[in-house]
Parts: structure tokens; sequence; C-alpha cells
């Protein structure tokens, strides 16, 4: 169990920060689920329950997801839940329990990039973004693609979107990490694919996605999908651990794919 000499709950985003640069022994808690693993002894712990950051909210088309919110919140909440057919929400269900969800926090998962997240995957096939306080907007894909660095994670935002979306994972076992998590999300101008726990964080296979845009409707839906498949699997990077080789998690990523990018292209054409 990690342990904190002192607690704080400021009432500003400029109080949280430079109680953060104050030391690096100090800590942003979040919602404490992965930390209480460790056995980290930290001077002060920076709670962010007073700045508003608990909320789920449309503006200008856009949603707006306060770093605080907890993956339950998130699963729950109607917006979200309608957003690019349930996306987003979707992924979120398979998350160990509804007790762990009602207590991890949307923000503490984004910003730990944990490689098992299996939120990254439909927020980056989204299109996401994130808020920092210090180096402010920018696409979440930068941000996991950028060395680790002290801020704090303010929102995550999803652009307004007309298309649909689906998410999957494979697991050992329910309840257990995911052996490998994917989304998809596809409209008529773009076609996003991620792939997470590899077991690195969630990334984009791009090569595969412009495949989808610049052959659909010109291939059979079986041909795009196996093609674009195949494409995923050769562009992105695995490893091993202990719930799987880089091997097969390359072969299931195969599998992971057909299930997300078959009914999707189906639905477009109709079938």
């Amino acid at each position: 169990m990690f342990s904190f000499q002192d607690y704080a709950a400021p009432a500003t985003v400029e109080e949280a920060l430079a109680l953060l640069d104050k030391s690096r022994k100090n800590r942003i808690l979040g919602g404490t689920a992965w930390l209480r693993m460790s056995n980290l002894k930290l001077h002060t712990g920076i709670d962010l329950k007073n700045l508003g950051l608990n909320s789920i909210y449309e503006q200008d088309g856009a949603l707006q997801i306060g770093a605080c919110c907890t993956l339950r919140q998130a699963e729950t909440d109607p917006l979200l839940c309608g957003y690019c057919g349930g996306l987003v929400a979707d992924g979120i269900f398979n998350i160990v329990g509804v007790q762990f969800r009602a207590v991890a926090q949307v923000g503490a998962s984004v910003f730990a990039r944990y490689g098992f997240s299996d939120l990254l995957p439909s927020l980056l096939a989204c299109g996401a973004s994130v808020r920092l306080a210090k180096a402010g907007m920018m696409p979440l894909e930068d941000f996991l693609n950028r060395p680790f660095f002290r801020d704090i994670l303010l929102e995550i935002l999803l652009p307004a979107q007309n298309g649909i979306g689906r998410s999957a994972c494979l697991r050992n076992s329910a309840g257990d990490f995911a052996l490998l998590n994917g989304a998809v999300y596809l409209d008529h101008a773009d076609c996003r694919i991620a792939v997470g726990a590899r077991p690195q964080c969630a990334a984009l296979a791009r090569n595969a996605g412009e495949f989808v845009l610049q052959n659909r409707g010109s291939l059979p839906v079986d041909v795009l999908a196996e093609r674009a498949v195949l494409l995923a699997s050769e562009e992105l990077k695995f490893g091993s651990n202990m719930r799987g080789s880089e091997d097969y998690r390359r072969e299931m990523c195969n599998v992971l794919m057909r299930r997300m990018l078959r009914p999707l292209l189906g639905k477009e054409e109709g079938h």
C-alpha cells in the first residue's frame, strides 16, 4: 500500500500545479485504483476533487470529459453512450468490475498511459484530444508519443462525429487485464484503427485505415477487411509478457480486427 505524509485538495489549478512542482515526490492522486497496489512513499497526495473536473458535457458539438470522472460515470453517461454508437462507453464495460470502475478515474487512466488500458484505443479511434494545465491542448496520439512529463490532465475532448465505431478485447479470463484490445471508427471520410495491450500503449494502425478509405466500394467487404487486418498486424509492434507472446498477439490481432471491421463495413454497405 502506498503512503503519503501530507494531503492537499487545492481550490485552483494553479495551486495544484504549484504543489506538484514543489517536489518530485508529490503526486496527483486520481482514483488511486492502481496506486494502492504500489509501495510508494509520497510527500503530498494532491486531490483534484475541488477543481470541477467531474462532469461530462457537450460544447460546440464536441464532448468534454473531466479528468476526475470515474470510468463508471463515463460508461453510463447518456452522451457517451450515444457517441459513435457507444464506442467509448463500450470500451469500458469489460474493465474489472463495477466497484472498480466506480473508483478508477478517466484522467488517471489516460495520463498514466497504461499499456493494458481498454479506454485508450477507443479514445484514439475517436480522434480525441487532451487539455493539460501546462502543455495546453494536443491530440491524444501526440500526448501518448511524448516522453513522460509532469503536468495535470484536465479534460479529454472528443470531436463531433457522424460515424460509427466498435471496440473489442481479448482476455484469458473475465476480469483479467486485456491480452489485446482495440477500436475502430469509420465514417465517409475517415477510418481510424487503434490497437492496445500489445502489451505496449495503444497506437493507431494508419496504413490499415488509409487502405480501407482508398478501397471501400471497390473491394468486397470480406476482401477489404482481410487486407486491412494483415496491414494492421504488419505495421504495429507487439511484445511478450506473462499473458501472451509476441507471435501470439500478432495472430490474435487478426482475429480482433476481423471482429471489429467486418460488422462496420457491412453496416456501411447495408449488409
